[in-house]
């Protein structure tokens, strides 16, 4: 097995800048791309690492989906896990049947040390000490403050002119997602913070989505509207119901990137939006896997997120996109 192309403590130093937050009792998984960049960053809660493999290979699918072709795996906990992590071992062989190498380490308590090595050139009985945060941290702090900044101004522009507002934010979704689609840029600062925030709004947030499904017009300026339709009722049957509509295909995981795109730079509530935005993806496209992971990210940034809830009833009952029913 190669070692990782990268410094260990150097990725150690940045996964706070990848994750935008401290990790605490989770799993940190780095991806790590041809040419040693950070391909996917994702953090996992401990407790659901252990017991249901499925995790494991919902994030083994999306590291070979990003192409990742080496992955760290960081727990973060206070817990004695010198000898071994039981989290770490969970996700460990899924993993491996995609990249090459697969590092874990642990941080404990401010130090660092790979789990089971005793090696004193390498680990040393109490780890050694995380390297200080990069320079380049405060430059990512600064970004993140400007993204929420312009997605805090354009909430606020809410409460003067809601409906005019919502239409205002579904024009700046409409031009996002068909950049998306063509394969051009990602959006810039000010315009990630307001499509971020504006998915707060449930009207916008379902204009989102049944464009992402590919409702006709009317559908979509119904979802905007609010209340019943049954526009709206014929796109969800679309994906709903045992049909043959088929499998999201290319457009749809472009629009897939830009939710992960903009997830990135999502903090607290205003994640659980977009994670259920690529839950809802996942599940239609069958990856069960991935959709648990996607569901259980958008529950933690907002437990009381009803969408989130529904899709996550729906993977507990095992219930299948149409396309998937309708296949003999």
């Amino acid at each position: 097995m190669e070692a990782l192309k990268v410094s260990v403590p150097e990725l150690l130093a940045r996964i706070p800048e990848v994750l935008g937050f401290e990790p605490r009792e989770s799993v940190a998984i780095l991806g790590i791309g041809a040419r040693g960049d950070v391909a996917v960053g994702l953090q996992i809660d401990r407790d659901e690492c252990v017991g249901d493999q499925r995790v494991a290979e919902g994030v083994a699918r999306l590291l070979e989906s990003e192409r990742a072709t080496g992955v760290m795996l960081v727990s973060f906990t206070g817990d004695d896990v010198r000898l071994a992590c039981p989290a770490i071992d969970a996700l460990q062989p899924a993993l491996a049947r995609v990249c090459d190498p697969v590092e874990a380490w642990a941080v404990v308590n401010g130090r660092f040390f790979s789990p089971g090595c005793f090696d004193p050139a390498c680990c040393p009985e109490r780890g050694r000490p995380l390297r200080p945060r990069r320079a380049d941290a405060f430059a990512r702090h600064r970004r993140q403050a400007a993204i929420d900044g312009a997605g805090d101004r354009w909430w606020n522009e809410r409460a003067v002119a809601p409906e005019r507002w919502r239409r205002a934010s579904a024009r700046r979704w409409d031009r996002a997602m068909r950049s998306a689609e063509t394969g051009a840029a990602l959006p810039g600062v000010t315009a990630t913070g307001r499509l971020v925030a504006s998915l707060l709004d449930v009207h916008v947030r379902d204009y989102v989505l049944v464009r992402t499904i590919g409702g006709e017009p009317r559908a979509r300026r119904d979802a905007l509207a609010g209340g019943p339709s049954d526009a709206v009722a014929a796109a969800l049957d679309a994906v709903l119901k045992p049909r043959a509509h088929g499998a999201p295909g290319a457009r749809v995981a472009r629009l897939d990137s830009l939710f992960a795109a903009l997830l990135a730079e999502a903090m607290g509530e205003r994640r659980a939006p977009l994670a259920t935005l690529r839950c809802l993806i996942a599940w239609w496209s069958n990856d069960i896997s991935w959709a648990i992971c996607a569901c259980g990210d958008a529950l933690e940034a907002d437990p009381t997120y009803r969408l989130a809830a529904l899709l996550a009833a729906a993977l507990e009952h095992d219930v299948q996109p149409g396309w998937r029913r309708a296949a003999p």
